[in-house]
């Protein structure tokens, strides 16, 4: 996909970048600690889908490292 492709979860995306900022985590460490999956959110910027398992796993992930992710969490 092209990168002016719309992004798939763009809630997610920016969970995702709201935890990176609060943890100081880089993007490509989330995707591996998380998922085993280092270009994981780069993927998604590029249109990636993935399925709701997939979305649970990442937010609980984050919310075992951040108490405030999931109350964040839509």
């Amino acid at each position: 996909m092209r990168r002016s492709d719309p992004i798939a979860h763009p809630d997610l995306v920016a969970e995702i970048e709201a935890f990176a900022a609060r943890t100081g985590l880089a993007r490509s460490r989330i995707g591996r600690e998380a998922l085993g999956d280092p270009s994981f959110v780069a993927d998604l910027y590029a249109g990636r889908q993935c399925l709701p398992r997939t979305v649970t796993r990442l937010r609980d992930w984050m919310a075992a490292r951040d108490p405030d992710a999931r109350r964040r969490r839509p």
